[in-house]
């Protein structure tokens, strides 16, 4: 968090005290959903490619004072047991899943106390000298730095995919890199599916009961981010932008997928599918459903596809699934936080399990796999086609002797893409 926002936060929680009003929890934790909220709708209003310096630094701040309340005054710690390696973790409960997991499937965190925002940095550098293998902090700060560390690079909490609409969908399928695309299209196709676009409410209802809320619980379980039904619906579908895209077996929803039209881009927001056929899924009707989708954003007349979030490493299967369809990365026109990871020390099996993940991380607007070599070279001749042809900018690479860094671009991208 910036000095500007941390000043401002700690103003608003000192007169809140000095009030005496007892539920400051709760106020607090209102008031941070409504500031986030309505930073996610003023950045999806703006077109990313306008002239908005003085917008883009409201949006920024207002994010950083929600996320700053939330998590008011400071980071949670945590030790993160069942890794590979020795992990602490500087961040809410909610977000340490995610990437812990990539260390070990059977990991369990054990909180152990909260630092202060302004302390995060030194308590991070404390924990190295303790002697942990990784320190993970989760920030809104892009400057965040974890002093005396040999090594140390960010990578967002979510990212974006999209592709270009230069072509009609039978043109974007074609070739032999999408032949799967293209049989799980034509299956669906050949069932009689139908396709609905509508913005009325009983739609919507019936959209979240029926297809997102049990999907998402089925896939997640425990680790599910439910976005609540009052803000899908005033956020996303209310104003004029909004479209939920629906897919009917006669007259059974089985697919559906809320989309938000700004500028020239339609972003896919939040989806779900029929949990209780888990053949649809199989035979792939999330294939088919975005299908449907870029079929009309095309013939709407917009330039790109946003498939919507997805983690920021290669491996993950929700951004494989999406690289198929030949995507490049882009960052969130919507805030997101950042992870910093931080090392004292690189060990081969920790620069091993790094490099196999293919983290992806961001810089001025581009995107990089990170790569950490002892050799002060790529010794890996495929690492860079991989990250081009994840629809990367390059590779971002990292001594792991002393931790320096440099940036390897891609000639042209677009040649290993597909």
């Amino acid at each position: 968090m910036d000095t500007e926002s941390r000043s401002l936060l700690h103003r608003i929680f000192v007169a809140m005290r000095r009030s005496g009003n007892r539920s400051l929890r709760r106020i607090r934790k209102f008031a941070a959903r409504r500031l986030i909220l309505f930073s996610d709708r003023l950045a999806m209003r703006s077109d990313a490619s306008s002239d908005g310096r003085i917008r883009h630094k409201i949006i920024e701040t207002t994010a950083n004072l929600g996320y700053g309340m939330r998590e008011y005054p400071g980071p949670m710690v945590w030790r993160v047991d069942g890794c590979e390696f020795a992990i602490a973790y500087l961040g809410p409960r909610s977000t340490l899943g995610p990437i812990c997991r990539l260390f070990g499937n059977d990991f369990h965190p054990l909180a152990l106390g909260r630092t202060q925002f302004r302390q995060s940095a030194r308590c991070a550098s404390g924990l190295l000298d303790e002697g942990y293998d990784l320190v993970i902090v989760e920030t809104n700060n892009k400057a965040f730095e974890v002093p005396d560390s040999l090594l140390q690079f960010s990578i967002p909490v979510w990212l974006n995919q999209k592709i270009a609409l230069e072509k009609p969908l039978s043109e974007l399928v074609a070739g032999n890199k999408r032949q799967v695309i293209r049989r799980r299209i034509r299956k669906f196709q050949d069932s009689g599916m139908t396709l609905c676009i509508t913005r009325q409410k009983q739609d919507f209802h019936l959209f979240y009961h029926q297809l997102y809320l049990p999907f998402v619980t089925a896939r997640h379980g425990s680790n599910a981010v439910i976005a609540p039904y009052d803000v899908q619906w005033r956020l996303w579908l209310k104003p004029k932008s909004g479209r939920l895209f629906l897919i009917k077996r006669g007259d059974a929803l089985v697919a559906g997928m809320i989309c938000a039209v700004v500028g020239d881009t339609c972003h896919s927001i939040e989806g779900g599918v029929l949990t209780s056929d888990e053949e649809l899924y199989r035979r792939g009707i999330w294939t088919y459903l975005n299908a449907t989708i870029i079929d009309w954003a095309y013939a709407y007349g917009l330039r790109w596809y946003n498939f919507g979030g997805s983690r920021p490493w290669l491996t993950d299967p929700v951004f494989e699934s999406k690289r198929r369809w030949g995507t490049r990365v882009a960052a969130r026109l919507r805030p997101t936080n950042n992870w910093t990871i931080a090392a004292r020390q690189m060990t081969t099996a920790m620069q091993a399990c790094c490099n196999s993940l293919g983290l992806i991380s961001e810089l001025d607007g581009d995107h990089f796999a990170v790569l950490i070599d002892s050799n002060g070279d790529v010794s890996d001749a495929n690492y860079q086609t991989r990250a081009a042809r994840a629809g990367l900018q390059g590779v971002k690479q990292f001594s792991s002797v002393d931790g320096e860094m440099k940036i390897i671009r891609n000639e042209d991208s677009s040649t290993y893409r597909y």
